[in-house]
């Protein structure tokens, strides 16, 4: 890693290149620093997003051979077996069907019997 320059280091690197390269070309040189160094940016962002982007890709590429993997009995997904097992549970809206046909064909159930007065009702004793 780099050593971190100070004002001090940059100010000693300023007048040494004043001197070796002189007033003149002093700002065509920085000109061309600042070019360069914008052109390295843009190359290293570029490549940090293809980068980001093919290992994305990868990640929902795995995420989706995951999911089409087929369940099996423990509910845990099991190898490519090349066969999808039966589902266990059924979905909701068969078991809503079932059971709106089961109450039409069964008979209403009758309410509770109330129990009658004094039967079924135990004296509160004190404490």
């Amino acid at each position: 890693m780099l050593p971190s320059l100070g004002a001090a280091e940059l100010l000693t690197i300023a007048i040494v290149a004043l001197i070796l390269i002189g007033p003149k070309e002093l700002p065509t040189l920085l000109r061309s620093i600042g070019r360069f160094v914008g052109a390295f940016r843009r190359t290293a962002n570029a490549f940090r997003d293809e980068f980001n982007r093919a290992v994305r890709d990868s990640e929902l590429e795995n995420l989706r051979d995951d999911l089409t993997k087929p369940v099996d009995g423990t509910g845990k997904r099991s190898p490519t077996s090349g066969k999808t097992p039966e589902p266990s549970i059924e979905p909701a809206h068969l078991r809503a069907r079932a059971s709106q046909e089961a109450r039409k064909t069964s008979p209403p159930e009758s309410p509770p019997e109330k129990p009658s007065t004094g039967e079924g009702l135990q004296p509160v004793k004190d404490r």
